[in-house]
This record gives C-alpha cells, sequence and structure tokens, in this order.
C-alpha cells in the first residue's frame, strides 16, 4: 500500500503542514494492457503485454507565517515497456536495419517491440505551484496562481517510431484574479503555456 508521512510544525499539535505520500507500483496497467492486444492482433502475438512500474510523491506546504500562502508539488518515476512483443507492426518507413522484417507466412511487415518503451510514458514528471490569496477589503480577495510542469522525453508513437520521441519540456501556466470572498464572482487574467511549448500528445502511424 501507499506510504505517507507528514510534518507538523512544533507547537502546533495535530495540523499538518506538510504532507508526503509516496505509492510504489508494480502492475500491467489495464489500458496499457489493452493497447498492447490491440496491437497484437495486428502483428499476430496474442501473449504480448506490458508492464507498468514506478513510484509517486506529492507534497503541500501552507505555512502559518503567510496566511493564504499554498506551495504543492510532486514527483513521479514511471517505467512503461512492452513485454513479450515479438510480431509487433513495423512503423512507416522503417527499415530492416531498424528491425523490419517481412513474416515468410503471413507476408506482413513485423518487428519485435520487446523492452520498448510504451506511447506517451516519459520516465520522470514533476510539478510545483504556488498559491496566494489576500484580502484587499471586506467583500473582496486578491489572488495568485503560479504552476509549473516538467516532463523527461517519450516516444509518441505505439510502434516505437524513434522520430515521433517528444523532447523534455517544461510547460508554465500562470493566474492573476480578483473574486469576491464567498467565491460567487471573480475576474481573472489567465496565462497557459507561457515557456511556449510545443508538445507531442500523440502520433498516427500511416503508410
Amino acid at each position: 500500500g501507499p506510504q505517507r508521512g507528514g510534518i507538523q510544525p512544533a507547537g502546533h499539535a495535530g495540523q499538518r503542514l506538510a504532507d508526503v505520500a509516496g505509492q510504489p507500483r508494480r502492475q500491467a496497467g489495464q489500458g496499457m494492457a489493452q493497447h498492447a492486444q490491440a496491437l497484437a492482433a495486428a502483428g499476430g502475438n496474442r501473449r504480448a503485454h506490458a508492464l507498468d512500474q514506478g513510484v509517486e510523491a506529492e507534497f503541500e506546504f501552507a505555512p502559518h507565517a503567510i496566511e493564504g500562502f499554498q506551495l504543492r508539488g510532486s514527483l513521479n518515476y514511471n517505467s512503461a515497456k512492452y513485454g513479450n512483443f515479438a510480431g509487433a507492426p513495423c512503423y512507416s518507413g522503417q527499415t530492416p536495419a531498424a528491425g523490419c522484417s517481412i513474416d515468410p507466412v503471413s507476408r506482413r511487415t513485423l518487428q519485435d517491440l520487446s523492452g520498448v518503451d510504451t506511447a506517451n510514458a516519459p520516465r520522470w514528471t514533476g510539478s510545483l505551484g504556488a498559491n496566494y490569496d489576500v484580502p484587499i477589503s471586506r467583500n473582496l480577495k486578491f489572488g495568485m496562481t503560479a504552476d509549473g510542469r516538467y516532463s523527461s522525453s517519450y516516444l509518441g508513437s505505439f510502434f516505437g517510431d524513434p522520430f515521433s520521441r517528444q523532447k523534455r519540456f517544461v510547460v508554465l501556466n500562470a493566474s492573476v484574479r480578483i473574486a469576491t470572498q464567498d467565491d460567487k464572482l471573480e475576474l481573472a487574467v489567465i496565462g497557459k503555456n507561457l515557456t511556449n511549448q510545443f508538445v507531442v500528445s500523440g502520433v498516427v502511424d500511416a503508410p
């Protein structure tokens, strides 16, 4: 089960300043396994499977010295690879030198994806964000939020196409706002992808 821990400030029993959770896992993810089976059906290997294993941790920090301020973050390590996946379809343009061969019986182009990373599975991801709300009158409050998200590189193709690799990136979002104390009305300026990153979320392979 998950391993959890916390930090409490001295003199403030029962009030948790930070909460850290770690969740080691080792499983064949349902969606991943279904996808591997679908690819296997196309390539003829119905014993194909994928394995997802990793660990994740997250925290929140709200110091008493700065009322309305909250810091949060997370760090995740994940290893998602195909297991036995001989007989997988080749990606478009794959050459024999890159591992693509013609099956003598079915005459289909096949490759061995055993041990290759699955699609959209970065090894490391993380986030760090802060939120600050302060009253500016009896009825209004002012707030600021900033969030950053990091991802290491990953393949965008389910077929192991090396040209589909997304490089590591950081995306930053931020906002400023004025709202009523009861949060019924809010005026906000929101900025998304302020680091101007083009991110590949998936690649469709076609002949």
